[in-house]
């Protein structure tokens, strides 16, 4: 959650005051031109956060995990949820922009 709580959320919570303002304006170019910049943004922070964290899974996992009751055998499926959870980190931050832009639109339903 750290890249996604780094990058997402700080551009989503900067542009949502923005985006709030070309709605209430009825500006429909300024408002898609302002999610297509927060989505491009989005994704050129959390692709590559993504791809650090699916391929160094495992030494991550065994660096913060691995003393006590958690054993070496057990690393390894962990570290496969936190890969897979990494493939899904910048989708979730692309939902975390569309969510705020439908707010902005005063449309949450959609």
């Amino acid at each position: 959650m750290l890249p996604q709580g780094i990058f997402s959320v700080a551009v989503a919570t900067v542009l949502f005051p923005l985006l709030s303002r070309l709605a209430a304006r009825h500006d429909t170019d300024g408002f898609r031109s302002t999610v297509s910049l927060g989505l491009r943004q989005i994704g050129f922070l959390l692709l590559p956060a993504s791809a650090i964290a699916a391929v160094l899974a495992e030494p991550i996992v065994r660096l913060l995990y691995q003393r006590g009751e958690f054993t070496a055998e057990q690393t390894p499926v962990v570290a496969g949820a936190l890969a897979a959870f990494a493939v899904g980190l910048t989708f979730n931050g692309t939902m975390l922009m569309l969510n705020r832009s439908f707010y902005s639109l005063q449309a949450p339903w959609v």
